[in-house]
């Protein structure tokens, strides 16, 4: 297992499991917040829609592609019958299989 090896496992390790965890604490903090004064509707939009325009810090047409995926991860918080934990674990889920499924795609082309 050469340095390259090692590099991708931690390209895999880092876009598949950890930035979506922390991304999701990003979002529901956004969210929680943004729920004191707007709908949930409302909220977990304007989360989404701020989580994609810091996506595009470094490359400004990424926010366009990432806004509409930004939108079903903050979904989630939606259900009302669910804990914010419960919510931020179900909105990193889904970004980690998103994740997965792009990764999986670089790496086999």
């Amino acid at each position: 297992m050469g340095p390259g090896a090692f590099s991708k496992v931690l390209m895999i390790v880092g876009t598949v499991v950890l930035s979506p965890f922390v991304e999701a604490l990003l979002l529901g903090w956004l969210f929680k917040n943004f729920s004191r004064r707007l709908s949930p509707r409302w909220s977990a939009m304007l989360a989404g829609t701020l989580f994609a325009t810091a996506q595009s810090a470094f490359y400004g047409l990424w926010g366009l592609v990432v806004w509409f995926p930004s939108l079903v991860f903050a979904t989630p918080f939606l259900c009302p019958s669910r804990s914010l934990k419960e919510s931020t674990v179900s909105s990193a889920l889904i970004q980690m299989f998103h994740n997965a499924m792009g990764i999986t795609l670089i790496l086999a082309l």
